[in-house]
């Protein structure tokens, strides 16, 4: 999803909001590694985390995009 989801950023001449995204995404997945690890087998939280993370951020990408669209593409 990231793939399709970047270019549509580039688009719109919004890749400030596609960075600090990405930039959190990895933030949330090592805390979540950590935290998960001490629950479940190192390679369980490792799978875990990268669900838990992909769902929530394709979640905010597509609500950050549904907010975009909404408002009308404006060059900024």
């Amino acid at each position: 999803f990231s793939v399709g989801i970047s270019a549509f950023y580039r688009t719109v001449d919004r890749m400030k909001i596609s960075i600090i995204i990405n930039i959190s995404h990895v933030i949330l997945m090592i805390l979540l590694i950590f935290i998960l690890a001490e629950i479940y087998s190192p390679i369980s939280a490792v799978i875990l985390s990268m669900i838990i993370c992909a769902a929530i951020f394709l979640g905010i990408h597509l609500f950050i995009i549904r907010g975009i669209l909404r408002n009308g593409y404006e060059k900024k």
